[in-house]
């Protein structure tokens, strides 16, 4: 199996160094929020402090665990979309290890069950899009997942990467040091297999840097009776009526949506702030709408470009 790695990762840091080099012009800075906020954000990436999933937040809330909130002065924190999918192929090891030499601490993947049973990443519910296989990837053995190539589609110089077991990516994580929102996704979940997965995150010792994600609310419960300790995001598109009910019923910590939903709700933000809950949105991907999304106040947000973001917000220092 060939994956060329260092090349990827080469790539990522040259991304970033050629952004500072000849960082794009500024955007005109809006008052107030945006742009005292847009400037902490460059501040705690230069010094290498972007805040993280875990530590160094507030714990309020005590009847739901700790909560994402940012503390007064920290910025919001950057989530890896699938790794670093802009320079190395989505959910593979070389995208997270792109993600990671890129600058972010925080990545995000997601996990569906093969036929026998066993998590690996995938985003889509088949193999067509990001492989050389077809069909659904419930209906494919790990063995039969195992022979599929993961990365030609991206590029030649992927040629041979793999699609990851949860336990794979759960070996680069560890010692990395960084946190990861992992959504699960798929049909074929069960409180069983839930309670595997949550264990599999104890085994590793990371179960302190993982947001656990899901559509589902089934999951989130499933996990919360599982495992009470390991943070929860209910994920949506559509917000109801009472989104601190509906967060509050599955035991969710964090509120991940999108940008537009919270701009159709001013106010929102900070009603969730005030009853002890965080936002993430996704997933913003140009200046502008990183822009918008800080100036929304949100806590952290999920973007397709980390080197690119990271170079934005540094280029942003007054």
């Amino acid at each position: 199996m060939t994956r060329a790695i260092p090349s990827a990762l080469r790539r990522a840091r040259d991304t970033v160094a050629a952004r500072l080099a000849n960082p794009p012009a500024p955007l005109p800075r809006a008052a107030g929020l945006l742009g005292a906020t847009a400037a902490l954000v460059a501040i705690a990436v230069l010094a290498g402090v972007l805040v993280g999933p875990i530590g160094g937040l507030s714990a309020t809330g005590a009847t739901r665990g700790p909560t994402l909130l940012r503390a007064p002065g920290q910025a919001p924190f950057l989530v890896a979309h699938r790794g670093d999918r802009w320079d190395a192929p989505e959910s593979t090891l070389p995208a997270f290890e792109a993600g990671l030499a890129a600058g972010a601490r925080i990545l995000e993947t997601d996990v569906r069950l093969t036929a026998d049973g066993v998590p690996v990443l995938l985003h889509d519910a088949d193999v067509d899009r990001t492989t050389d296989g077809t069909g659904a990837l419930a209906d494919l053995t790990l063995e039969q997942v195992r022979r599929l190539d993961a990365g030609s589609w991206f590029s030649p110089e992927f040629a041979g990467t793999r699609i990851p077991t949860l336990d794979e990516f759960l070996d680069l994580l560890a010692p990395s040091g960084a946190s990861v929102f992992l959504e699960i996704k798929g049909a074929g979940w069960s409180a069983d297999s839930v309670a595997d997965l949550a264990q599999r995150l104890r085994d590793r010792g990371v179960a302190d840097r993982v947001v656990v994600s899901s559509f589902s609310t089934k999951n989130l419960r499933w996990m919360r009776a599982a495992a009470p300790e390991i943070r929860r995001a209910l994920a949506t598109k559509q917000l109801p009526g009472d989104v601190p009910g509906m967060l509050d019923a599955v035991g969710a910590q964090v509120l991940l949506t999108l940008p537009e939903s919270l701009e159709a709700r001013p106010g929102l933000v900070g009603d969730l702030h005030r009853a002890g809950y965080s936002i993430v949105v996704f997933t913003p991907n140009s200046r502008v709408r990183w822009a918008e999304t800080v100036e929304l106040g949100v806590d952290g947000l999920v973007s397709d470009r980390p080197a690119d973001f990271l170079a934005w917000a540094a280029a942003r220092i007054p």
